[in-house]
């Protein structure tokens, strides 16, 4: 089983101590391999892999309220963009950046390539995008690093 939990580091009083938050809404289900970024004061979290099916849905944490909201739905489908774990999520200028992972089958799937970008309005945009040229054979990536 995986973990589901949200635990800050208090590293206000020096040495730090693990804390386990109470958090509002549902929140994201339980996953592994999942993107994770900070913009401003919130976290999202995208994608990763339930045991079964790698996920495409997009998660927000406001830090200040401590609030999940669900920004987008899991599609298993896959249309828009498609699932993945092991992938890396970073932002940038209020935007998410997605870049590379897993998909298909049971973890050991088809390397993916491409860079998708939800747009600069997070919450009101709520759509993710492909970036033209991004898919190149010869550049697919997973549990790679990026910042």
């Amino acid at each position: 089983s995986y973990a589901s939990g949200v635990d800050p580091l208090d590293l206000s009083s020096g040495g730090g101590s693990w804390e386990k938050a109470k958090t509002t809404g549902a929140g994201p289900s339980q996953r592994v391999y999942s993107g994770v970024a900070k913009e401003g004061e919130c976290v999202y979290v995208h994608g990763g892999f339930d045991g079964v099916e790698h996920l495409n849905d997009t998660w927000m944490l406001d830090l200040r309220t401590m609030g999940w909201e669900c920004l987008q739905q899991h599609d298993a489908e896959g249309t828009a963009p498609v699932p993945v774990s092991q992938h890396q999520l970073v932002s940038s200028d209020g935007r998410l950046v997605r870049i590379g992972g897993e998909t298909s089958g049971l973890m050991g799937g088809e390397t993916f390539c491409g860079v998708d970008v939800m747009p600069s309005d997070l919450v009101g945009g709520k759509c993710w995008e492909a970036v033209q040229g991004s898919v190149q054979e010869k550049f697919r990536r997973s549990s790679h690093a990026a910042c």
